[in-house]
């Protein structure tokens, strides 16, 4: 039996979530190797350091793909290889022309909201971003405004990166969005895919963190903290709580059931519940949970045996 191909990257959203994406979508049973970052505030990186060179990788990098042979790197190269694999490339000059400007357009709306997070002047780049946030969608809002999807009538994957790169800016500044009726529309037609729906309902798929722990503080709003706080206690206290709800754009969405999590939380929460969920959350002093979030509570997928 051939093995199954092997997605390498953080866990966390990031570069690799696009990917993760994609991968649901067309169907494919894939390894989601998530490497972790060791504790503040050195944030050791040996987890993954410790196999970097090992893996015959040609320029080891994350995230990475293995299939069979077949060893790549770079996010975008790895999104385009399995574009073209699975009917969702260019098909002649003049799409791929269009997709390279939409893929760049992408890349750059996801990179200011990370620039920003990574400013050392943070309070003051936060609000100028979020300030200056409708504007920056609002090309986008005329874009989509006659399309169904980035290209046009078909998927293609420029949406796998639009998508992460609209919502990481709705997390950030959902108001923003609210002249702009298309983009919310977008979200959802893409929430509803075949395999997406379902992966983003399950304990497979992870809506936080988005970024690495390295991030300069929230830039999420506090009563958005007071609430992923709460829900995070009750997964920390082994709490069914799928009872509650949580707000996404237009619908109410059960919450996940909660994970159950290794020994070491126990001393945590031993310790004290609201100083370990801070701890948890990365929460320092008055920051509120940075635009990171919670980490990730349990394995997406089959971890690499010295998880």
């Amino acid at each position: 039996m051939p093995r199954r191909p092997v997605l390498g990257y953080w866990n966390v959203r990031g570069l690799g979530q696009y990917i993760r994406n994609l991968l649901v979508y067309k169907g494919v049973a894939f390894e989601d190797r998530l490497y972790r970052f060791g504790p503040a505030p050195d944030f050791d990186r040996s987890h993954w350091q410790g196999e970097k060179f090992s893996l015959g990788l040609q320029f080891p990098n994350l995230p990475y793909y293995i299939d069979g042979d077949v060893k790549v790197t770079q996010s975008l190269a790895i999104l385009r290889y399995l574009a073209r694999k699975h009917g969702l490339a260019a098909r002649n000059e003049e799409e791929t022309l269009q997709m390279d400007l939409l893929e760049q357009q992408a890349k750059d709306l996801a990179l200011g909201l990370t620039m920003t997070a990574l400013n050392p002047t943070f309070d003051e780049a936060r609000k100028k971003y979020q300030d200056n946030l409708v504007n920056v969608l609002k090309p986008w809002a005329d874009h989509m405004r006659d399309r169904k999807w980035a290209l046009g009538d078909r998927l293609t994957y420029v949406d796998f990166l639009l998508y992460e790169a609209l919502d990481w800016n709705h997390e950030f500044n959902p108001e923003a969005f609210s002249s702009y009726p298309a983009l919310l529309e977008y979200l959802k037609r893409f929430e509803e895919l075949p395999n997406i729906k379902e992966y983003f309902a399950s304990e497979s798929y992870s809506k936080w963190p988005i970024l690495g722990p390295m991030v300069k503080a929230s830039t999420r709003r506090r009563r958005c903290c007071r609430r992923r706080t709460i829900l995070l206690a009750s997964r920390l206290l082994a709490v069914n709580h799928a009872s509650l709800t949580v707000r996404r754009r237009d619908r109410q969405r059960p919450s996940r059931q909660p994970r159950h999590l290794g020994g070491r939380l126990i001393g945590w929460l031993r310790g004290g519940i609201s100083e370990r969920i801070a701890d948890f959350c990365h929460i320092q002093d008055d920051t509120c949970c940075r635009l990171l979030g919670p980490a990730r509570l349990g394995p997406a997928h089959p971890q690499p045996a010295d998880l």
